[in-house]
Formats: structure tokens, sequence, C-alpha cells
């Protein structure tokens, strides 16, 4: 089934929000089987608005819509709606009980005039919004589903777990597997085009083929409908076996993070960190994944000399002979967090983020990082460029893969 989505806000377009809806949308479609091929992003126009659905009606099975549903008078979507489908707004008495009901959820009363969530076009059907107020709308004729869902991306995202997937699960959806080969440290360039030269004619006989860059490494993604574990065993088998095999990772979807977590547990590891340039970013990245507190006991966030000596016993002088930026300094301050939240492993952080803050000798996006255990201590020195942000989701990344690395051999 082919799928659209419509994005409706003057919001979006003048710059005061991003889109965080299209990426869900995305892994909701292809989880179900559906194929999203277009998307459009409008204003709040009635024209746009009937140009956009015809559009993509006639490109489409289902239009997914996206914000308007709020109690503003910028919130047209459902009249825009009423107008296409031509039926009038009518009391709903399933979305009245449905916006009694999300009120009381919230500990709120429900005063009807002033948002009239209960009058929705005739012909189509309330939604049950589990996380906010306003209710969706889906309407279906002979050829088209139309849903309408509010734009806040939590709502968006659990409305079409909770309320979109039932209503087309009977569509006999054929879902796409997919195999996700994540690679680190080298380029698409140095894969396809030196490494192994014939890899993507392999990978195309199982199924569609795509290269996508992340922060520090290459995700390259296999997706049929008859990708069955056969053909992912002999794909991993293969690779496993082939020159890239040391810069694979993972050959799933699992993120950086979740690996590090999950591998920290089964070999019963406590992890720790000391941060400076990256200000807690990777601790905080850490701490997004539900369970981590049985392996991470905490993050120093060492900002400043002072607190690199007081915090992780960083001696003065290899401060004053080395500079903050070093690897001297890293390895010290891993060292440091080893110690104090008695773990297994500790990872350090000492940069320059910039924009301001670097030398010749030491220039803005100059990091060193060290990984330290009970009986070692590793130090790196890398250079990234970047913006001050872009840097240090950088060195939180190439970090991340050195303690990885790091649980792999322990």
């Amino acid at each position: 089934m082919i799928v659209s989505l419509l994005i409706i806000g003057d919001e979006l377009l003048n710059g005061r929000i991003k889109d965080l809806n299209t990426q869900v949308a995305a892994q909701f479609c292809d989880r179900l089987g559906l194929s999203l091929n277009h998307t459009i992003t409008i204003r709040d126009d009635k024209e746009a608005f009937n140009q956009a659905v015809d559009f993509l009606g006639a490109h489409s099975q289902g239009i997914l819509i996206s914000g308007g549903l709020g109690p503003t008078e910028d919130d047209i979507t459902k009249t825009m709606l009423a107008s296409y489908i031509r039926q009038p707004l009518i009391e709903n008495d399933l979305a009245r009980d449905l916006v009694a009901n999300h009120y009381r959820a919230f500990d709120k009363e429900w005063t009807p005039n002033l948002n009239h969530y209960h009058m929705i076009p005739r012909g189509v059907t309330p939604l049950h919004n589990p996380e906010g107020l306003a209710p969706g709308l889906f309407f279906k004729n002979e050829s088209l589903w139309l849903a309408a869902l509010p734009g806040v991306p939590r709502e968006f995202k659990a409305m079409l777990e909770q309320s979109i997937g039932p209503q087309i699960s009977d569509q006999n959806l054929i879902k796409t597997q997919q195999l996700s080969i994540r690679t680190f440290g080298i380029p698409e360039e140095k894969i396809f085009g030196h490494l192994m030269p014939n890899l993507w004619g392999y990978l195309a006989q199982f199924g569609k083929v795509s290269s996508l860059p992340q922060i520090r490494g290459i995700d390259i993604l296999v997706r049929s409908p008859q990708l069955g574990p056969s053909q992912i065993n002999e794909i991993k088998n293969f690779l496993n076996n082939s020159p890239l095999a040391e810069f694979i990772w993972s050959f799933d979807d699992t993120s950086l993070v979740q690996a590090i977590i999950e591998l920290a547990k089964e070999k019963s590891c406590l992890i720790s960190l000391a941060e400076s340039c990256t200000g807690g970013l990777t601790a905080s990245r850490m701490t997004d994944i539900s369970g981590c507190s049985s392996i991470f006991m905490g993050s120093a966030v060492t900002y400043s000399n002072e607190s690199k000596q007081e915090i992780l016993g960083v001696k003065e002088s290899t401060l004053l002979q080395w500079g903050a930026v070093s690897e001297e300094v890293a390895r010290e301050m891993a060292q440091g967090s080893l110690k104090k939240y008695q773990s297994n492993i500790a990872l350090s952080f000492t940069g320059i983020a910039g924009p301001g803050g670097g030398s010749i000798k030491k220039p803005v996006g100059m990091v060193c990082m060290a990984v330290a255990t009970e009986k070692k201590v590793k130090s790196h020195t890398y250079y990234f460029r970047g913006t001050r942000e872009q840097l240090k989701w950088r060195f939180s990344e190439q970090g991340l893969f050195l303690l990885l690395n790091e649980l792999k051999n322990y």
C-alpha cells in the first residue's frame, strides 16, 4: 500500500519549529509494510490543502495528515477536511465521549464551547488520542483513506501506533524485511571503491541496497519482502569473512549506546565517564536507555582545571606540563573516574569544541580520549570539523566506539 504524508502548519514553513513527524511516519509505515512515497508541507490554507490532497490522492491509497487539530483559530484542518469531502461539521457522540475521557485522563474539565472537539465532519470516525486532548479523524471511501492527527510529535506517534494501525490492519500488508550492516571508521568510497568494489552487486541479489552515512560510520541496508533468515545468515557469513569485518559493529538497528549497555550487562561490567568538552552529553545518551542503571555508575563533568583536580585527582603538574587538552590529562581523568565510581571501565573526554579557544598546536576540533580499566589505560587524539554542537556529538560518538571495542575485549 502506498501512503503519503501531508504536514500542515505555518510555523513549520516560517522556521519556528522543526518537522519531527516525517521520520516517525516513515518508521511506522516501514514496520507495517506500507510504502511512504510522498511528503508535502503546506501552510494553513484551504486552497493549498485541496491541491495537496488531490495530488497525494492520485498517487496513494492512504494519506496521513499532521497538524491543525488544536483549539486555536489557525487549527483549520478539520474544517478543510469537511470542505474537501463536502460534508458538514456535526456533533458526534463518539467524539464527545472520547474527548471527555481525554480530559479526565489529564484531570481536566472539558468545556465544549472552547474547542468544539466533538464537532467533526459527517461520515468521519473520531480516533482516540492516548497522549493529548484533540481526537484524530479517519475518513475512508472506495479508493482512499485519510487520517488527520495532531502535529505534536508525542501525540502523532502514539496515535499512529494505537489508533491508525488498527484501522488499516486488515489490508493484507506485506512487510519488508531488512538487514542493517553497521560500520564504523571507514567512508563509503573506501568500502565500495577500494575495499570491496563488488559488494553492492553482491548485496543487490538479496534486495534493494542503500548506503546511509552516520556521524562516524556507514549503515548499509538490504531490504526485501523475500529477505528471510537463511539469506540474512548467508550475508552475515560472507561479511564476517571479508575485509569489511573489522569495521562492522552490528547487524541490526540497535543504537550504539544500546549495544554498549547490552554488552556491559552480558559481561557484568560497570561503566563510568569523565567529561569535559562534551559537557555531560555522553552521560545523557547513556541514561536515555531504560535499564542503564544496572551498569552505568555515573559521569563527572569536570569542565574547569580545578574540578579535574578536585573531583578526578588530575595532577596539577600534568595540567601545567601538558595542558588540559592532552592525552596525559585524559588518561588521569579516566583513571580518576574509575576510582571514584568503582567501575570496571571508564571513558574520558577533553577537547576544544570551539568556536574559540583553539591554537595552531591545539586547534578547534581536537579531542583527547582515554579508556581505563584496572589493568591498563589507552589514550587517543582525534581531529574533527564542525560547529560546536556537531563537534560535541562527534566527540561523544567516537568515544562510545572506543568504549564498545574495549567492552568486546573485556
